[in-house]
């Protein structure tokens, strides 16, 4: 006879950083970078000559939506472990829809949404990360007015639900 299991050594995650919530109310569109990139964090377009080129965030961008967890790549940092989005490849952007993110700062769900658009500082600050003020020590970040967030968060670098609704 086996005893059964009644202590679990770990709890699980609540989410994945750039994992969809609910896929049936998502609209995602698959797009192209030519850098290494990141799950859940803000996508910019690229205003070439490629269609559906998308670029990391920079001061004079337009966002094109929050890039997609996926099984294909590792999750981990490009830059840190030689994971995550590898350049030239095609990945998904969700446009409207509920995601999980990593928030820079502790969030509160009746505040604002803003995305950084360069790296500010250490971890969990980087380009594409969000938060819920204008962070006007550093005014790096850019409000998206069409997002909002479904919970709160105790500590910087705590996954936080995220709904956002792109229409252009």
């Amino acid at each position: 006879m086996t005893i059964p299991q009644t202590t679990v050594a770990q709890g699980l995650a609540i989410g994945l950083e750039g994992q969809l919530v609910d896929r049936n109310r998502a609209s995602i569109l698959t797009v192209f970078d030519d850098a290494d990139g990141f799950f859940g964090r803000a996508i910019e377009w690229d205003n070439g000559t490629v269609d559906n080129k998308v670029r990391q965030p920079a001061s004079s961008g337009t966002l094109a939506g929050i890039s997609v967890y996926t099984h294909e790549f590792d999750s981990v940092d490009v830059a840190t472990a030689g994971a995550g989005i590898p350049s030239g490849q095609n990945f998904n952007i969700l446009r409207r829809g509920l995601i999980w993110v990593a928030a820079e700062v502790a969030v509160t769900a009746t505040n604002g949404v803003w995305y950084r658009f360069q790296n500010a500082g250490a971890d969990p600050e980087g380009n594409g990360r969000f938060r819920d003020d204008n962070d006007s020590a550093s005014g790096d970040v850019t409000q998206i007015t069409n997002a909002r967030w479904h919970t709160n968060t105790a500590v910087a670098g705590d996954l936080a639900l995220l709904e956002i609704w792109l229409t252009a």
